[in-house]
């Protein structure tokens, strides 16, 4: 986790996304998909790797919004995150008992996270070294 964040703060936080949901959640994917020492290793994998998604995505709900609705925003953010464990959960496990595995219904899921990086690649911009004010030109003092 420390030095996902560092990473993202020196190199950009788009590749700390990319690496930590491709590689750190395709591992946790694996996990459903294998067993005996090689889901050791790729639990273990994982849990490393995938923690990058916290300083590469947590910093967003921050820098992305003017301080005026920086609240109000990350409220919406935290709940809509929420709602969609909900909805993760419950589909999840719909789906795993009309296919009768979890493995199959994990990878299938695991498009979402894809989905989310290809949004973060387009869509979101690179805050690395970069003020926040540059970043929301609304909260610059006014001389």
């Amino acid at each position: 986790l420390l030095i996902a964040g560092r990473i993202a703060d020196s190199f950009g936080r788009k590749v700390v996304l990319a690496v930590a949901a491709i590689v750190g959640l395709g591992a946790l994917t694996a996990v459903f998909n294998t067993s005996g020492v090689a889901m050791w290793v790729l639990a273990l994998v994982a849990a490393i790797i995938s923690s990058g998604l916290l300083p590469a995505l947590g910093v967003y709900r921050a820098e992305l919004f003017p301080s005026r609705v920086r609240n109000q925003a990350v409220a919406w953010v935290t709940t809509s995150g929420v709602a969609g464990a909900m909805v993760g959960l419950l589909t999840t496990g719909w789906l795993s008992d009309r296919w009768g595995n979890l493995g199959g219904v994990i990878g299938l899921l695991w498009l979402g996270p894809i989905a989310a990086v290809v949004f973060a690649m387009w869509w979101l911009p690179e805050t690395t070294r970069r003020e926040l004010d540059d970043i929301n030109p609304v909260d610059r003092p006014q001389a």
